[in-house]
């Protein structure tokens, strides 16, 4: 009897890699003798080099992670590149009270919106003071992209505005007669 076994052509279209070609096993048996033959295949054919996209990254450096600011106008942060180079960095603002995001004008909006900013490595966004409501939580989100695509924003950055100034009363207490004097006083911020 015979058995032959022949491997795989090994080429592939264009961007796969081909399968090791197998060998072609032929084997003839027959009473009192075995004879057994080998013959390589056609190798290994690879495939196209693929290609790997990184996406950019964006930091934001100010506001710093949970700042408590009176005054907030500028809005900066660096980017990276993952290939290429970036060609647009975007940020999100969000007041926390509400939920509502700003669209550049005012919060209203319910679903995120991203703001371009100026710059690309180094970046910023400038905002009225005006536009923040005091004693309010607010959260900043930013993304750049490059060749490889859009970032996929992080957590972002939380801060706190708060422009009212805090109040102190003091009170002294002083006897006509004498040097004694006692003074008490409280003090409230609005944090």
């Amino acid at each position: 009897g015979s058995i032959t076994a022949n491997g795989g052509g090994g080429i592939g279209s264009a961007g796969s890699g081909g399968g090791g070609a197998g060998g072609r096993i032929a084997s003839n048996v027959g009473f009192g003798s075995i004879t057994t033959s080998k013959t390589g295949g056609a190798g290994y054919q690879a495939g196209s080099a693929g290609t790997l996209s990184v996406p950019a990254s964006s930091t934001i450096t100010a506001p710093t992670a949970s700042a408590k600011l009176n005054t907030l106008t500028s809005i900066t942060g660096t980017a990276a590149a993952g290939s290429g180079s970036i060609t647009l960095v975007e940020i999100s603002i969000k007041r926390l009270s509400d939920n509502k995001l700003y669209n550049g004008t005012s919060f209203f909006d319910d679903t995120e919106t991203f703001l371009s900013t100026t710059g690309t490595t180094a970046w910023s966004y400038a905002i009225l003071d005006s536009k923040w409501t005091t004693n309010t939580n607010y959260l900043i989100r930013s993304r750049a992209t490059d060749a490889g695509g859009v970032e996929t924003p992080g957590a972002g950055t939380t801060f706190t505005f708060d422009s009212t100034a805090p109040t102190s009363v003091i009170t002294a207490f002083c006897s006509v007669t004498g040097n004694n004097c006692t003074t008490a006083g409280t003090s409230a911020s609005p944090q």
